[in-house]
């Protein structure tokens, strides 16, 4: 009976041996999930700004795009008006020698 109590004695430290390392392993699993965790929401946190930036920097490209077009446009527009200006000058100068030759 001795026996029995010795063996089951070693029993109950192998298994509580068994269940430290267990316990152990699981920490260290944790704690590895939780750095790997921690690590992931760095990375998504500096992609997330780099992607503010990137569409900022979009914004700011497409604002001066625009600015730039609309400039051209406006350009464009004032050019038109004087060469009519000019074109309505000239047709009433040759209107004006037509009747003078006539």
């Amino acid at each position: 009976m001795r026996d029995e109590f010795v063996e089951k004695d070693e029993e109950i430290d192998m298994l509580r041996e068994n269940l430290g390392e267990l316990e152990l392993r699981h920490g260290q699993a944790v704690t590895q999930s939780q750095h790997e965790h921690s690590m992931k929401q760095q990375i998504i946190a500096s992609l997330e700004g780099q992607n503010k930036d990137q569409k900022q920097r979009i914004d700011m490209i497409e604002s001066t795009r625009n600015q730039a077009f609309e400039k051209q446009l406006e350009f464009f527009e004032q050019q038109r008006q004087e060469y009519n200006t000019k074109i309505d000058k000239l047709q009433a100068d040759n209107l004006e020698k037509d009747r003078q030759l006539a």
